[in-house]
């Protein structure tokens, strides 16, 4: 809950720098994007036949600074992702709930039309999720993840873009949900190998040129 409120200042702050007055400012062509994303696909295959795996849907809220060195952009980015298994124990009645937060950072390639094309890596790590069962929980870990991106962004207004997105993101280092850790009984840990562990996400945002402080 706390990374969420820190999260929602941190975008707050950023959309309070990017409305102070334009007499104080000047236009550059970075781009700032705020999205809204949707991932329909996001799996984890374990080795181990039988297990059931966590397939996962859910929502992210990700802001981004792009340095745009013609025609690349440089982004800059953090993510919030929260993540719904539903009957992960297969009773049919437990749902499981996750909440990552996701620094990404990307190099992208963009046509004049704004059309755009790249790929980048991220550092995702689990906040907080709901335990399994009663008296288990996944252990909180970092993985690198790579990312292929295709995406474009349109003018609506003078600085003012609406951006659509999709990713495909493939975690290299697998460690999430590989560890199943005791609520109750300190250092008790169950491993299992993962195969893969993959998502599919799709992006909507409004973009703005950022501003640069006349000294």
């Amino acid at each position: 809950m706390k990374a969420r409120i820190i999260l929602i200042l941190a975008l707050f702050a950023l959309l309070s720098v990017l409305t102070l007055p334009a007499g104080a400012q000047t236009l550059t062509s970075d781009l700032v994007f705020l999205k809204v994303g949707y991932i329909p696909v996001s799996v984890v295959d374990y080795q181990l036949e039988g297990t059931k795996d966590p397939n996962q849907k859910g929502l992210a809220v990700q802001g981004e600074y792009n340095l745009n060195l013609k025609p690349l952009l440089v982004g800059f980015g953090v993510e919030y992702q929260r993540l719904r298994t539903k009957d992960f124990t297969g009773s049919g009645d437990k749902n499981l709930d996750s909440n990552f937060i996701q620094p990404m950072l990307s190099l992208k390639f963009a046509t004049d039309g704004g059309f755009y094309i790249g790929g980048g890596i991220s550092g995702k790590y689990l906040m907080s999720a709901d335990q399994v069962g009663p008296n288990y929980e996944f252990t909180k870990k970092m993985d690198a993840w790579a990312n292929g991106i295709l995406g474009f962004y349109f003018p609506v207004s003078e600085g003012v873009y609406l951006d659509l997105e999709g990713r495909f993101g493939y975690n290299l280092t697998k460690k999430q949900y590989s560890e199943i850790e005791s609520a109750t009984i300190p250092k008790t840990t169950t491993k299992q190998d993962i195969n893969a562990n993959y998502d599919i996400a799709v992006y909507f945002g409004i973009g703005f040129r950022a501003f640069s402080t006349n000294m």
